[in-house]
């Protein structure tokens, strides 16, 4: 979260405190919040509430309440933006076929209009994105690392991966192309 009010500050919020040890290192300047969304308590409101690429580790059922808590720390002229991949990638379809689940942030804006109706300005713009290779390794590393936005108890076997690769983003020309694009949830209040 950035807080500008005569002065630039960033907040960030990081529950895991391997990950958080880590982010006091490598941005220091950074105001640590040591808990979660639904616990955190940011004494400031932000004029940007970022939260990028994390709900893929949350609930979807909790998915709103998250939502409307970055929401509630926003400046009242600020602007919250959430970002995930988006459903449409060839990464989500991957995802699909070895665990049946894609994430859906179109779901969550619709869910915070029905909630607070007008209160609000709601969009969701597309970043198209793609990931392109001629290596067969550097292909099987990124599409093993999309498989892991979920917890995997019994990952796919590697040959099992390999072929779902080979079949699905090979290109003509024998290069690898993976699609993911990331889907960009912006919320600001109506003036």
């Amino acid at each position: 979260m950035r807080v500008r009010r005569g002065l630039d500050r960033t907040i960030a919020i990081e529950p895991n405190a391997y990950l958080l040890a880590k982010l006091q290192r490598t941005v220091p300047k950074a105001e640590p919040i040591g808990t979660s969304i639904l616990s955190a308590n940011p004494e400031l409101k932000g004029d940007f509430v970022l939260c990028s690429h994390t709900l893929y580790y949350i609930p979807t059922e909790e998915w709103l309440a998250h939502l409307e808590r970055l929401v509630s720390w926003m400046s009242p002229t600020g602007i919250t933006v959430v970002v995930l991949q988006s459903r449409s990638t060839d990464c989500m379809a991957m995802l699909e076929h070895f665990f049946g689940h894609r994430f859906n942030l179109d779901g969550l804006a619709n869910a915070f209009r029905a909630a607070h109706g007008d209160r609000y300005e709601v969009t969701t713009t597309l970043d198209p994105a793609h990931v392109d290779t001629s290596e067969p390794a550097a292909a099987y590393t990124v599409a093993e690392f999309m498989l892991n936005l979920l917890p995997i108890k019994q990952p796919p076997a590697r040959h099992r991966l390999e072929s779902y690769i080979s079949k699905h983003f090979v290109t003509p020309d024998g290069g690898y192309r993976l699609s993911v694009h990331q889907d960009f949830l912006q919320i600001r209040a109506r003036g």
